[in-house]
């Protein structure tokens, strides 16, 4: 005869299984929460970054306006950066600049220099990423918001700065003499030509793409939650994935390039 089986081994079996299934939901929606602080990490990084190479850009562009605005002579601009911490046009050595900084975006101190007429107007990042900020600069920080990458971020100093020597100074007579009068006349200041920064269209499309992207995401993530069947685990899977294409979407649409489409976890 054949023996029957306890009712209570496969009430058993039954709940080891939902268990597993439950492991595996917990596994996946932990790592998605790992995932979105590793990004939001990330982001706050880059975004402290940002606020350093401001801050150390406009010290080159201030140290830069202050030795034209120095020059004992014509006005004139640095031929190298070290001239910023070591002007030795006077008998005394002066300093614009307190230091030369590194670069915070690229760690390094080559910086891509803006020059005309063989001297040096401003500095850029040599950094290709694109930036988060796209508002709160300074009137001069203008074309900024408009920016594909951080080169395009350029410190210029301005051509209209004033001050004995500068461009624009007040060029006084020498006083006259009966015998022949003497007038001292400096040569013209350099003209400071920067070529304009391209300002691409609005990317308010881009966000409001990445936003609805968000949404979708969103929206199965919830499904997914809402579900305790062994498909649950797959679809969180995707869900994760579905997330990573936002952010590849945004950024093609930013770059003016191809998007392509959203990894939408399929409906069961």
């Amino acid at each position: 005869m054949r023996q029957a089986v306890p009712a209570r081994c496969s009430i058993g079996a039954r709940t080891r299984g939902f268990t597993y299934v439950g492991v595996l939901i917990g596994v996946v929606i932990l790592g998605l929460v790992l995932a979105s602080v590793g990004m939001t990490w990330r982001h706050h990084a880059q975004r402290e970054k940002e606020a350093e190479l401001l801050f150390v850009g406009r010290q080159y562009r201030a140290a830069i306006e202050s030795f034209l605005r120095a020059s004992p002579g014509a006005a004139e601009l640095p031929r190298s950066l070290e001239d910023l911490i070591e002007d030795r046009r006077f008998p005394q050595i002066r300093r614009h600049l307190r230091k030369l900084f590194p670069d915070p975006m690229t760690g390094g101190t080559d910086w891509e220099l803006i020059k005309s007429g063989g001297r040096i107007v401003g500095v850029a990042s040599r950094s290709g990423g694109m930036p988060f900020r796209l508002a709160g600069f300074s009137t001069a920080e203008d074309s900024f918001a408009e920016a594909q990458s951080y080169r395009d971020w350029r410190f210029v100093a301005s051509s209209t700065s004033k001050g004995p020597g500068a461009a624009g100074a007040t060029v006084a007579a020498a006083p006259a003499v009966p015998a022949a009068p003497i007038v001292s006349v400096e040569p013209p200041a350099p003209v400071i030509t920067v070529p304009p920064v391209p300002r691409p269209e609005s990317d308010a499309a881009c966000d409001d793409q990445r936003q609805t992207d968000f949404s979708r995401c969103s929206e199965a993530r919830t499904n997914a939650s809402a579900s305790a069947s062994a498909s649950a685990s797959a679809t969180s899977a995707e869900i994760a994935t579905c997330l990573v294409s936002v952010n590849a979407r945004y950024l093609a649409c930013r770059r003016r390039g191809p998007i392509p489409p959203l990894a939408v976890p399929a409906s069961r």
